[in-house]
């Protein structure tokens, strides 16, 4: 189902707008993994306090 008329065309318009604000669908900075490390085994639980 697809809307029409100016209501639609203005939310449409919001919508693009603010995906552009907070960059949604743009891909982020690359990430280099070799920088993280998987956590031991015999680390075990810690305490709380």
């Amino acid at each position: 189902m697809t809307g029409s008329g100016p209501f639609a065309q203005l939310i449409a318009r919001r919508y693009v707008q603010t995906c552009r604000k907070i960059s949604l669908g743009h891909t982020g900075p690359v990430l280099v993994l070799d920088k993280f490390t998987p956590p031991t085994r015999d680390v075990g639980q810690l305490s709380l306090f």
